[in-house]
């Protein structure tokens, strides 16, 4: 099962990204941010690819603001979107 991270912009976003995803009932866990990823927020959310439509969904809604989503595989990080 692939899992991906949610990075945010700041913590405030994160803030706010996490109560929208948790309303949401999405499963996923907020952890500190890999520093291979970025230096913005110390703050991401980790969640498996099942969420992932959900996620999707709530991004088009425009009701969480981000700034990348990383898909994570045994080579590292790469961009998803």
């Amino acid at each position: 099962m692939k899992r991906y991270i949610m990075v945010f912009k700041n913590t405030n976003d994160a803030v706010r990204g996490e109560e929208i995803l948790k309303n949401k009932s999405i499963n996923m866990t907020m952890m500190p941010t890999p520093t291979q990823i970025t230096q913005s927020c110390g703050i991401c959310a980790l969640f498996n690819e099942e969420e992932l439509e959900k996620i999707n969904n709530i991004i088009e809604d425009k009701k969480i603001s981000f700034k990348n989503i990383y898909e994570i595989s045994s080579n590292g990080f790469s961009i998803y979107k």
